[in-house]
């Protein structure tokens, strides 16, 4: 069973992926594997059937999962089951048996049914305002005034926006839909443009919210003007020739961050104690050790 689950997942790293990135889809499979292998990690393959998933089915409801959680979880089960049997590790009639177990069903089983999820009050949205930068809060109004996806809303650009008629159209390249050949076009309407006509000078990129604004906003907002040179000094001060990036960059990184930190307090002779720290010390100092 656990070898099982350990191929399946290598499979499933590489199969759900967009873009070079990994998909939510993986860490679902990892969950549902989770539940499989904590139950019956020492249960041979051939020995798993309906009736072991039955039994898992109701541990997952005892856990507390919701119907909805439970059905999922049996759903991509099975489907491993399945890949197994194109795999040549699980006999067709294992994978066969076990699709004969049926979801959970509401007012059958004492698993609380899924919870209805209604809109954020707009009050509460406008409520952050004050707390986020201002790429950030573009992208929300750029998602209420269209009604997009937010992933939709971070990929908007602007050579990939048809500005020829009164209403602008974007059309993204991926969605959440895209695997399955489906073509997704946002509409743009008169208030969504000037929201985008306002960032036209501040973007430094094609991206209409530019991540690199915004973070050299955050930066700004809460480490002062100084923070980014510092930062900049830290990398300089660790590019060493012929050492790997992690080792070289980190560590410099944690030097300036502490030294922030003790700057900071003004109160303190920290910033004369840890002027000749490195890293290490640094941290475990930070740490109270």
């Amino acid at each position: 069973m656990s070898r099982l689950s350990v191929l399946f997942l290598k499979h499933a790293d590489r199969e759900y992926v967009r873009n070079g990135e990994p998909t939510g889809e993986a860490a679902n499979f990892r969950q549902a594997l989770r539940s499989l292998t904590s139950y019956f990690h020492g249960v041979r393959i051939i020995d798993f059937g309906p009736k072991k998933l039955k039994d898992l089915r109701s541990r997952l409801v005892s856990e507390g999962l919701s119907q909805s959680t439970v059905n999922s979880r049996l759903r991509r089960i099975k489907q491993v089951f399945d890949w197994g049997v194109s795999e040549e590790l699980v006999p067709v009639a294992i994978a066969q048996a076990l699709r004969s177990v049926k979801g959970i069903r509401r007012g059958k089983t004492e698993a609380r049914p899924p919870q209805p999820k209604p809109p954020v009050p707009i009050e509460h949205v406008s409520a952050i305002r004050p707390h986020v930068t201002r790429p950030v809060w573009g992208l929300i109004q750029f998602a209420l005034l269209t009604g997009c996806r937010p992933s939709e809303a971070c990929a908007v650009r602007w050579s990939q926006i048809v500005t020829s008629g009164r209403v602008w159209v974007f059309v993204p390249t991926e969605h959440k839909t895209s695997h399955i050949n489906k073509r997704r076009t946002i509409v743009i309407g008169p208030k969504a443009q000037t929201l985008l006509n306002s960032f036209r000078e501040l973007s430094r990129s094609d991206y209409v919210f530019d991540p690199q604004v915004g973070l050299e906003e955050f930066v700004r907002q809460e480490y002062g003007e100084h923070a980014k040179a510092r930062c900049l000094q830290g990398w300089q001060a660790a590019e060493t020739e012929g050492t790997p990036p992690r080792e070289r960059v980190l560590p410099a990184m944690l030097t300036n961050a502490v030294r922030n930190i003790a700057d900071n307090e003004k109160h303190s002779p920290a910033p004369a104690i840890v002027a000749g720290w490195g890293p290490l010390r640094l941290l475990s100092a930070f740490l109270g050790e």
